[in-house]
């Protein structure tokens, strides 16, 4: 079974897939806590699955790169465009948190009303509409955990066994994960899906013993995931980079003084998609902004003179930004104004209150902040492997579409029916007999009870295995298959002659039945050590069924 789900084919889950979204994790923060043996599962999956480096959408913030994730488009196909925007409609701005400005369905949302059971925790409240948008399922916030119920199992905080996190602290993602993995455990959801907060890497670089010991701590989730069976996928929404000066104070460009000295006091607005309700992590100051003109005639002239600027790497007017950054027309401004990998941009000094910053900012919105990790714990089939660039909305098809199909065997310890014949010439005791039939029965009856029913066809004493504490193994379904109705006829005669049920050689359709008059053939074997495919015998005749 598939789904389309905006222009992407996804195949059902074959097994459980959980994504984790690793809010603001610069690749160097993997590759530190790797390099320092704090993250094994981490190690084991580069080395076994597929690790790769993924590029994320612009701007690099939280709301665009999460819904991009869980639509598998980018900004301008599913609407969001920042954290925050100027609403035109309403002539205000405001934060993109409410689900109308979505403009495609979320894949959980459409797998979930395919019947797929799906688990969604965000760390921070404000992503939950979005990501539940039309969700039939689980969709919680760490944030509000004490607040949160799910259906069928109860309170979210009487499931997890960790105490309720502040908003700004690193448990805050490690609530999301426990949470998670505690419902994994509980509903096993065919999809999961996890989106962490950016506290520590706001306040802590790559290699600093904060940051190595959280991702220590991710760590031990994934293995968790790892070890419970599911595919997991790992990406981040944004990289983060430092923008501090070398006094730590923050590198600013603010625009709404340049504007006014090239287009005139009140001729410009500015918007910074960064905003959010959580300005202690960042102060409202991210590395992309949009810009609404007055007199839009000037805007090539601005762009020009804006991108002289030391500390903006690019600036764009609408059409062609929007064209090279994929997001939306109508929902940025007039210029579209990027900071280089060190600079953040804001609207004017006295409008960002910075008090609240307790450590160098570190930031995220531009180019520099777009390179994330794109991790599977399992490797991929080779057209994926091959693929030059990524994405990281690519993730889903990757967990759902990408992963390469294992046959595992299990070892059977013991000996053959047959063997044990071999030593009981007038056959085995009555009460082992009907042990061995009792066992079987239950076999059968499993298969048979699938829908279609399994039909094994090949029920002889040497496939059967009994271990040493007399458990019953059926081995070798080679010649097993489903049935088939609305035929008359197998493709061609197969098992095992004295055992194989009539309709198998007399060009009939074979079903459970047949499966039982081999299991009686095999008892009699049991019973009176006569073994039925020894000569002489005489093929079965299809006129006698």
């Amino acid at each position: 079974m598939t789904l389309t789900i905006n222009g992407r084919t996804y195949d059902w889950p074959r097994r459980p897939v959980v994504v984790v979204c690793v809010d603001g994790c610069e690749p160097a923060y993997l590759d530190t806590a790797v390099a320092a043996g704090a993250a094994p599962a981490l190690a084991r999956f580069r080395a076994h699955g597929f690790a790769r480096l993924a590029t994320a959408a612009m701007p690099t913030f939280t709301n665009p790169n999460n819904v991009s994730i869980v639509t598998g488009v980018p900004p301008a196909v599913h609407g969001i465009a920042g954290n925050y925007f100027f609403d035109p409609a309403s002539g205000a701005e405001v934060m993109m948190n409410d689900p109308a400005f979505l403009r495609c369905e979320t894949l959980l949302a459409r797998f979930a009303a395919a019947g797929a059971r799906v688990a969604v925790v965000t760390a921070k409240d404000k992503l939950r509409r979005l990501l539940g948008h039309g969700l039939d399922g689980v969709c919680v916030s760490a944030e509000r955990a004490g607040e949160a119920t799910v259906p069928g199992v109860g309170p979210l905080a009487e499931l997890v066994a960790q105490p309720l996190p502040a908003v700004y602290s690193a448990e805050l993602s490690e609530y999301v994960l426990a949470a998670g993995l505690a419902l994994f455990r509980r509903l096993r959801p065919d999809v999961t899906y996890l989106s962490l907060t950016d506290y520590v890497q706001h306040k802590h670089p790559p290699g600093d013993e904060v940051a190595t010991r959280f991702v220590a701590m991710l760590d031990r989730y994934f293995d968790a995931f790892d070890r419970e069976g599911a595919i997991l996928g790992i990406t981040a929404d944004h990289g983060m980079n430092a923008k501090a000066r070398a006094d730590g104070r923050p590198n600013v460009v603010y625009l709404r003084p340049l504007l006014d000295a090239l287009v005139g006091p009140g001729q410009a607005r500015v918007v910074l998609p960064i905003t959010d309700p959580y300005v202690v992590h960042h102060g409202a100051l991210g590395s992309f902004a949009t810009v609404y003109l007055t007199r839009t005639a000037d805007a090539g002239g601005v762009a020009r003179r804006l991108a002289t600027v030391p500390g903006i790497a690019e600036v764009w007017e609408r059409e062609a930004g929007c064209a090279r950054f994929e997001l939306p027309p109508d929902r940025v401004g007039d210029l579209l104004v990027v900071g280089d990998r060190d600079t953040v941009l804001g609207k004017a000094p006295e409008e960002h209150d910075l008090s609240l910053l307790d450590a160098p900012l570190r930031s995220h919105g531009g180019l520099a902040e777009q390179t994330v990790p794109f991790v599977l714990n399992r490797p991929v089939r080779p057209a994926y492997a091959a693929r030059p660039t990524l994405r990281n909305f690519d993730v889903f098809e990757y967990v759902l579409n990408g992963d390469v199909p294992l046959l595992i065997t299990e070892y059977a310890e013991g000996e053959t029916l047959h063997h044990r014949m071999q030593l009981e010439a007038f056959g085995l005791p009555e009460e082992q007999v009907l042990d061995i039939a009792e066992q079987l029965c239950d076999v059968l009856g499993y298969l048979h009870s699938q829908n279609p029913p399994v039909i094994y066809r090949d029920l002889t004493p040497g496939n059967i295995i009994i271990s040493p504490t007399g458990r019953i193994k059926l081995i070798d379904f080679g010649i097993a298959r489903t049935v088939k109705t609305g035929k008359t006829s197998d493709t061609e005669p197969l098992g095992t002659t004295g055992y194989a049920a009539p309709e198998q050689y007399g060009n009939l359709q074979t079903g459970p039945y047949s499966d039982i008059y081999s299991l009686g053939a095999t008892l009699l074997y049991a019973v009176t050590g006569y073994d039925p495919s020894l000569t002489p015998f005489m093929l079965p005749r299809a006129d006698l069924i």
